[in-house]
């Protein structure tokens, strides 16, 4: 530290004066202002330096642990969009293998839609475990002059007389049941046809319901009955070409509710394939369906650890927000 110091002592010999200069100076050591100032600047430069680093180290943390947590919520979202896709494609698979198994088991077109699938239910819940698909529906396509043969074959052969119904039915505009006559549908469709809940991988609560009687499902009906018509012409017109693979005619509603209510409280896309029978690989005779239901779809995608981030799903219409809490998503 800087600060006052007694002055030195100094003697000084002479054969002639003696002199003894040990006494206090009668005048104090003074400090100029020049000292106070430096002092002052010094300590100003001080914590000058010391606010500069501790602003300086403050936002390097928050910048690292920003770019930290940036990078976590990257590699959390592409992890969980992974599964998602993994898990989706999965399901898809399981569509295309139900498919297949029908298209095989029944390889004829003449005889439908007066055939069922022996053991399709414990068929298609193992393909249900394999690939982690919704339920499954069998459906075939009727038209309005095989109507009565269809439901009595349905109910007595099939079913053996023990099912829900036996009438066709439909749900109109308002959710509201009726029974189906000519294939007319209230959203307008060209097509005067039945596609009814036949063979089911769970339940027979739906049985004989009329599906192309609702509008999200029933569209998916003329748009594959039409890409089929297209398929079948390239087909023939492909004939020998070894290089040539048919159209897929699969299709998918946009986000819809699972049970058929207006508003949409369970999201789902419910997805269709066609089936050509294996001798005749030109003629549409029915479809499978299932569902990617979007509860199912996220399970697992997140670890338990994982709180606190939102996921929507959006169409151009609509949007659904998922909250995870402890790795599981609920809808809000």
């Amino acid at each position: 530290m800087l600060g006052p110091r007694s002055s030195p002592s100094i003697s000084c010999n002479s054969s002639s004066h003696t002199s003894d200069d040990r006494r206090p100076s009668p005048f104090p050591i003074k400090h100029t202002w020049g000292v106070y100032t430096s002092r002052v600047v010094f300590l100003t430069t001080l914590v000058g330096v010391a606010t500069v680093l501790g602003i300086g180290g403050h936002r390097i943390l928050t910048g690292t642990e920003e770019h930290l947590a940036a990078e976590q919520f990257d590699s959390i979202s592409y992890s969980a969009l992974t599964a998602a896709l993994t898990n989706t494609q999965r399901q898809k698979s399981g569509i295309v293998t139900l498919a297949t198994i029908v298209e095989q088991s029944l390889p004829d077109a003449e005889p439908w839609p007066l055939v069922h699938v022996k053991g399709y239910r414990e068929m298609a819940q193992r393909v249900i475990q394999t690939s982690s698909a919704w339920h499954m529906g069998f459906l075939p396509l009727v038209s309005v002059n095989q109507l009565d043969d269809f439901v009595d074959y349905a109910y007595n052969i099939t079913m053996k007389a023990d099912a829900p119904t036996n009438r066709m039915w439909g749900i109109d505009k308002n959710g509201q049941r009726y029974n189906e006559t000519d294939g007319s549908t209230y959203w307008g469709s060209t097509q005067r046809i039945f596609t009814p809940f036949y063979q089911h991988s769970h339940i027979d609560d739906l049985f004989l319901m009329n599906w192309h009687s609702v509008e999200a499902r029933g569209r998916l009906v003329d748009e594959m009955i039409e890409c089929s018509k297209l398929r079948a012409r390239e087909t023939m017109e492909n004939a020998g070409n070894d290089d040539f693979g048919p159209r897929d005619c699969s299709v998918s509603t946009e986000i819809i509710d699972l049970y058929f209510r207006p508003i949409v409280q369970e999201p789902a896309v419910v997805v269709a394939r066609p089936l050509y029978p294996a001798n005749d690989p030109t003629v549409m005779t029915g479809l499978v369906t299932s569902a990617t239901v979007w509860n199912r779809t996220l399970e697992g995608i997140f670890s338990s650890e994982v709180s606190g981030v939102d996921l929507v799903l959006s169409t151009a219409t609509q949007a659904f927000t998922y909250e995870v809490v402890d790795g599981v998503a609920t809808l809000r």
